[in-house]
């Protein structure tokens, strides 16, 4: 998680809304906190938590086609109003309306006096302006796995709950089958809020893991994971003394990066590795420097025949080993990177150790903003550069998608519940149409000083834009190129960053911080914001270029894999530390793939193409 750089309505935004994508962010401390700027999540394990954690959310499954969802709708429809669109989404149901719902828990949240997931803020207004009352049947933790042991209880027993949160795409594919949840194509069209709509559907993917044979059995909680998509960041004043240019390959990275070595050799590394070489560091890892090779490791990437195949056994893979491996070689990297977790890994960049980062957009909002804050050290930030080997257009892959799903039960009788429910989120802390400073407040925050973080209290969830982060980047350097603020008013949190980059641009004329601000804060929201070699110019880049590279299996488990999987990503990781660090020859790469397949990989590469084809 990221020192906290944003404070106040944005962070009530961001916390709630952006981390999670299009999806909710509910009740599990699984999602760490935003920070210096609203959508972009640290992993846990790479920076200490500052904030309150985020809480996850509980989701349903898919739907069946057993349950028309013409008659479904025709059956619940709320009383009716003179504007029936707004009725649909917000209107309160002449009589009560029962909802049983399961949560996944987050062992960290804690209520005021006499609260729960059951009775909170947001289902006593649910009640009051909806007529909806919910019913909490029963809770488990989320992070642990006791929610997907109990849902799969209640999957044998046919004993779900009328909204269901699917915490994985096996368990929903196993009610899909089972026909335990309904079709709510309609329902969606009918009672689904614009700007929820807009939210679900803005990334363009995630909408694709509640859809089978045309049908719409569930929605999703999550994104594609945009943000987690690489950059490179440089040390400018190491690299200003290199006096080379700057660079348009990645090979000319790795020349810079080694350049800035040779000149404090005894303490400087080209790059930093960690304990997790693959997909899973969003710190460092092979993922930026392979997508410059065309290598995808860690997701399943098309394979050119209308199937999927796995990125990490892919030749590109090899030849990014290969750099890192010769690196090591010439001193180039710690010997120590085995044993380095993310706390390390930060050290050596504020201890003048590593001069160059293949990171996510967070980076400058920790580590690099304590650098900053103590010896005004600025870093540049540069997309990934295709190698002057790569002939296919330069792709930037994201991690992998959760896949979770909300579905609603087979058989009950008011499944526009759920989005009825959603509709309310939205409209009191994320559509600036409707959300205020008072609504986010009680709804969000909660009041201060305890500020219990009511948001994670709901038992449903809470849906955001996963472009928020993205359209906010645009509208600040709108704002700045153009002098008009009023730019600025499509989000809260607009205003509020724009003013703290402009702070900190004043700051650079005077030398000092203003006020009390953290000056080394301030330049880590500049660097995400503030134009095209920002961070999120960066990834706004990504999105008009069209390079990323989704992965394909949307968070789904075969049975091969549910099985096997960890022990092949260990498999992974062991061959790949041990070619990088010359214990193994780089030929061993095809020793490795060809016992990740013997183990199970051939077999978890047919099943996944099996089910790819089955929702067609």
């Amino acid at each position: 998680m990221k020192k906290s750089i944003i404070s106040g309505l944005a962070l009530a935004i961001v916390t709630a809304m952006a981390a999670s994508g299009c999806g909710a962010n509910n009740n599990t401390a699984n999602n760490a906190p935003a920070t210096a700027a609203p959508a972009t999540v640290a992993p846990a394990s790479e920076a200490p938590a500052t904030t309150a954690a985020a809480p996850d959310t509980a989701t349903a499954d898919t739907a069946t086609t057993e349950a028309p969802a013409t008659d479904t709708a025709t059956a619940a429809a709320p009383v009716a109003s003179a504007d029936q669109d707004q009725q649909n989404w917000f209107g309160a149901y002449d009589t009560p309306v029962t909802v049983n719902l399961a949560v996944a828990s987050n062992a960290a949240m804690t209520f005021p006096d006499g609260w729960s997931y059951g009775n909170n803020i947001w289902t006593t207004s649910w009640k009051s302006d909806l007529n909806v009352d919910a019913n909490v049947v029963w809770e488990a933790v989320q992070a642990n796995g006791d929610y997907d042991t109990k849902l799969n209880l209640a999957i044998a027993s046919n004993d779900l709950p009328d909204i269901i949160f699917f915490n994985t795409q096996a368990q929903f594919q196993q009610c899909v089958q089972a026909g335990l949840v309904q079709d709510i194509t309609d329902i969606y069209n009918t009672y689904a809020y614009p700007r929820l709509k807009s939210n679900m559907e803005a990334d363009g993917e995630c909408m694709s893991w509640g859809n089978v044979g045309g049908k719409l059995l569930g929605i999703p909680q999550g994104s594609v994971n945009l943000p987690t998509a690489r950059m490179i960041f440089i040390r400018d004043d190491w690299f200003k003394a290199t006096g080379l240019p700057a660079p348009k390959t990645i090979e000319d990275v790795v020349a810079i990066a080694k350049a800035m070595r040779a000149q404090d050799p005894t303490v400087r590394f080209d790059f930093q590795l960690g304990t997790q070489i693959g997909a899973q560091d969003g710190m460092s890892g092979i993922v930026g420097l392979a997508n410059c090779y065309g290598g995808y490791p860690g997701i399943w990437v098309p394979d050119g025949n209308g199937g999927l195949e796995y990125g990490s056994i892919q030749p590109a893979v090899k030849t990014a080993l290969q750099v890192y491996a010769d690196s090591y070689a010439d001193g180039g990297i710690d010997p120590g990177f085995p044993s380095y977790d993310g706390g390390k890994l930060a050290e050596q960049l504020t201890g003048g150790n590593v001069g160059v980062a293949i990171s996510e957009v967070w980076l400058p909002s920790w580590p690099l903003n304590s650098l900053y804050d103590t010896d005004q050290v600025d870093w540049d930030t540069y997309p990934l550069l295709a190698s002057g080997t790569l002939t296919s257009p330069l792709k930037i892959q994201c991690d992998a998608p959760s896949g979770r799903v909300f579905a609603v039960k087979t058989g009950y009788d008011h499944p526009e519940v759920l989005f009825k429910l959603l509709n309310y989120a939205v409209e009191k802390i994320d559509d600036p149409a409707t959300a205020t400073p008072e609504s986010l407040l009680a709804f969000h925050a909660g009041p201060p000083p305890e500020n219990w973080g009511y948001g994670g209290m709901t038992p449903l969830g809470l849906w955001g834009d996963p472009m928020t982060n993205f359209n906010t980047q645009k509208r600040i350097m709108q704002a700045f190129s153009s002098g008009d603020t009023s730019v600025l008013n499509s989000n809260p949190q607009d205003l509020e960053q724009y003013n703290i980059v402009a702070r900190f641009l004043d700051e650079q004329k005077t030398g000092q911080p203003t006020g009390d601000a953290d000056i080394g804060n301030d330049w880590g929201t500049y660097k995400y914001w503030y134009g095209d070699n920002s961070g999120y110019g960066v990834l706004n880049a990504y999105v008009a270029n069209d390079q990323f590279m989704i992965d394909g299996l949307n968070g789904y488990m075969t049975p091969t894999m549910l099985k096997q999987w960890s022990s092949l990503l260990d498999l992974e990781n062991q061959y790949f530390m041990q070619i990088i660090s010359g214990q193994r020859p780089i030929s061993d790469f095809d020793a490795f793939v060809s016992a990740w397949k013997a183990g199970g990989g051939d077999t978890i590469t047919q099943e996944v193409n099996a089910y790819i084809q089955s929702r067609k």
